[in-house]
């Protein structure tokens, strides 16, 4: 007789359907867009900030499993 139990917590659809928190660093508002509505549309949580001091804010208060960044941002700043 199979005995079945229980691995892990219930989880709600959001917590079931969400693949990874990421924060997307992008000072162009339509890639940014872009961007957020794939990510969105792939069930993962997005964060968006358009300044590196905005993106330094958010690491310091949250956790990402990953940060999509814009490289030349850096070199306006």
């Amino acid at each position: 007789m199979l005995k079945w139990r229980r691995v892990s917590p219930v989880l709600d659809a959001e917590q079931f359907f969400a693949m990874a928190k990421i924060l997307v660093v992008e000072d162009d508002d339509h890639q940014a867009d872009v961007i957020e509505k794939w990510l969105t549309h792939e069930h993962h949580k997005v964060d968006v900030v358009s300044t590196y001091a905005d993106g330094k804010a958010m690491l310091s208060t949250y956790t990402y499993d990953a940060i999509v960044l814009d490289w030349g941002l850096g070199l306006k700043e």
